[in-house]
């Protein structure tokens, strides 16, 4: 005869099967904290990461447009320690110019018919002349320039008026005695760095000498004539200067016989734009 057993549970095992299951389930809560916890740590990671190259991209920007401020100081007050050797020189610039005047060709009223009835004809050939200058700069504020000029040339080109000898010369002398720009600023201004100018208020003054031996066919009747004209020179920009003068001028004339007229003094003023 066969007797079938069956195992019937005790207390112990229920309390030894529930002990795995917790263990099991305690076992796959770990690994899935952990897991969860190296993730969110890769995250923070990640995050760290971009900041700090963010903050480098940041500081290297800044870095390198500094480097790019610093070579334009650089050069800036490179350009700008030049100008004070270029402009603070004896050695002159040299100037020579030639010219030819001319008028307008055909036939006017002859001045010799005081009826005004005949006409003659006109002189288009005006003359020639040549100027040579010489600009000295000893100072970057000071400035002295001198010329002289010879013009063999007619005082218009009316009928029967002569070619005539002119000859004149003149200097003129200007200072800056206040400047707007600081010397320890000058490489900060564009207008210096570029071609030297300063700006601020100057004074000077010229002086002109002219001579003609063509009597009653010099321009203006005048054989001779004498100036000087003081100045004040207000300098803001290289396009906005302005010069506020006073020439005194004094001048021989004689009429249309070449006979001498009583000496004449003038005194004027006027502003000009430089």
């Amino acid at each position: 005869m066969l007797v079938a057993l069956a195992t019937v549970p005790t207390p112990d095992s229920d309390d030894a099967r529930k002990k795995e299951i917790d263990s099991a389930r305690l076992s796959a809560l770990n690994v899935f904290q952990a897991a969860r916890k190296k993730h969110l740590l890769s995250k923070a990671d990640l995050a760290q990461t971009e900041e700090e190259l963010e903050k480098a991209r940041k500081e290297s920007t800044a870095r390198v447009a500094a480097a790019v401020l610093a070579t334009a100081d650089c050069e800036n007050r490179r350009l700008a320690a030049q100008w004070p050797t270029l402009n603070g020189t004896w050695i002159p610039s040299v100037g020579l110019t030639g010219f030819i005047d001319t008028y307008p060709a055909g036939e006017g009223p002859d001045p010799k018919d005081t009826t005004g009835q005949t006409s003659a004809d006109l002189e288009p050939f005006g003359g020639v002349g040549v100027e040579g200058s010489l600009s000295f700069h000893p100072h970057e504020r000071i400035g002295l320039d001198l010329y002289i000029s010879y013009m063999k040339a007619r005082s218009s080109g009316l009928p029967h008026t002569k070619l005539a000898n002119n000859v004149g010369g003149g200097a003129t002398f200007s200072a800056l005695f206040f400047s707007f720009l600081d010397d320890s600023e000058k490489y900060k201004s564009p207008d210096y760095v570029k071609a030297g100018f300063l700006p601020g208020l100057g004074l000077g003054a010229s002086a002109q000498i002219v001579y003609c031996d063509g009597r009653e066919q010099c321009a203006k009747e005048r054989p001779d004539q004498r100036s000087v004209t003081p100045f004040f020179d207000v300098r803001v920009k290289p396009a906005l200067q302005f010069r506020i003068s006073v020439p005194i001028t004094s001048y021989t004339s004689v009429d249309k016989t070449g006979t001498d007229i009583q000496p004449t003094l003038s005194i004027a003023g006027q502003i000009a734009s430089l």
